[in-house]
Formats: structure tokens, C-alpha cells, sequence
């Protein structure tokens, strides 16, 4: 049957098929060829610009040597924060680890244009939620064991109040 459809269209109407699908083709070749063009700012009739390659390659090598300077900070960082006890009285530490943080973030509201910054603005938002879940856990820690030693003092001085009433009632 299939055999049979084949043979039954004429030239005109196979030529017309052809024509078709080639046209459907180079459509959607040059629509995509125009896509990526626009997105990658790519012309194919435009020399590319030396001043603009130099600057954005300079931007990569400041970034990548503001990394480096900010990774020291952030190793700095995450020291302060593993030992930081907030039990002992030192608030010199704890503003150090705030001001730590605070120039991590205004790294990124300096240079908010360059969107590789916001790695910087994202690990101070790290770093001091660490810190106040840190100072949280320790706070609620204190009152549990603050709550267990009143605990057992109630229940010695309900000992005691039971063991004089006990002797004086016998």
C-alpha cells in the first residue's frame, strides 16, 4: 500500500514536497543562526573591537586576583567562626567576624555590575547565617542546661518538703 502511494504522486507534486521541506530547513537554520547571533552579540560583519577584548580580559584577571585576596579572608573567616566560642566574653571577636563579613558584602555592592561579584555577597550571607545559627545553638544550649540544673534543684527541694512532711506527719 505504502508501495503504492509512492508511485501514485506525480513530478509536480514531489518537486513541491522537496521544495517544501528544503524552505521549512533554511528557515530554521537561519532562524537559529540568527538566535545565537543576537544572544553572543556575534556579527559577522563587525570586526571584533581589541580595546573592548582588552578590557573585559583585564576584568577576568582583576576578578580572578580579587578571588585570591578574598579566599585568604574567607579561609581567615571560617577559622574565626569553627572557633569561636560565644560563652567566652571577647566581643572583640565577634565584631572582627562581623566586620570579616561586612567586607565580604560590600565587595559585591561595590561592584554590583559584574555578576561574578555576587559570589562574594553569597558567602557573606553563608558566613553569617553560620555565625548567628552558631551564637543561636550555644544560646539555646545555655538555657537547656540552665533549665536541667532549676529542674533538679525544684525536684531536691520537692524532696525535701516530702521528707519533712513525711517525718513530721509520723
Amino acid at each position: 500500500m505504502i508501495h503504492y502511494a509512492k508511485h501514485n504522486r506525480n513530478k509536480t507534486e514531489r518537486t513541491q514536497g522537496f521544495i517544501y521541506v528544503c524552505s521549512i530547513f533554511i528557515l530554521i537554520v537561519g532562524l537559529g543562526i540568527y538566535y545565537m547571533s543576537s544572544r553572543y552579540h556575534l556579527n559577522p560583519y563587525e570586526s571584533p573591537n581589541k580595546s573592548l577584548i582588552i578590557t573585559k580580559m583585564n576584568q577576568q584577571s582583576n576578578f580572578l586576583d580579587k578571588q585570591e585576596d578574598y579566599q585568604i579572608l574567607s579561609d581567615t573567616l571560617f577559622s574565626k567562626i569553627s572557633n569561636f566560642k560565644p560563652g567566652v566574653n571577647a566581643s572583640y571577636e565577634e565584631s572582627d567576624i562581623k566586620f570579616m563579613i561586612n567586607e565580604l558584602s560590600e565587595e559585591w555592592e561595590n561592584n554590583s555590575w559584574d555578576k561574578r561579584n555576587k559570589l562574594f555577597f553569597q558567602m557573606s550571607e553563608l558566613y553569617e547565617m553560620w555565625f548567628n545559627d552558631k551564637k543561636k545553638l550555644w544560646a539555646k544550649t545555655e538555657n537547656i542546661s540552665m533549665f536541667k540544673k532549676n529542674l533538679e534543684e525544684s525536684e531536691l527541694g520537692l524532696q525535701k518538703k516530702e521528707a519533712k512532711l513525711n517525718g513530721k506527719t509520723k
